[in-house]
């Protein structure tokens, strides 16, 4: 998750995308302090953002 947010904080990667993935870093975030069926809808959650993501790069061409 650290390097997920690091990431998503450096200069080069568009403001966009950089939303996405801190949200897809929260939901991970929440993952680790949950337990039971709540912890997997957190981790689909970021699943999801990370998709969504992937879909972002992709429309850029990068």
């Amino acid at each position: 998750m650290e390097r997920l947010l690091a990431f998503a904080s450096a200069p080069t990667v568009p403001d966009a995308l950089a939303l996405v993935l801190q949200r897809a870093a929260d939901a991970a975030d929440m993952a680790l302090v949950t337990e039971g069926a709540a912890q997997y809808g957190h981790l689909g959650t970021a699943y999801a953002y990370l998709t969504q993501a992937q879909g972002l790069v992709g429309q850029d061409g990068q």
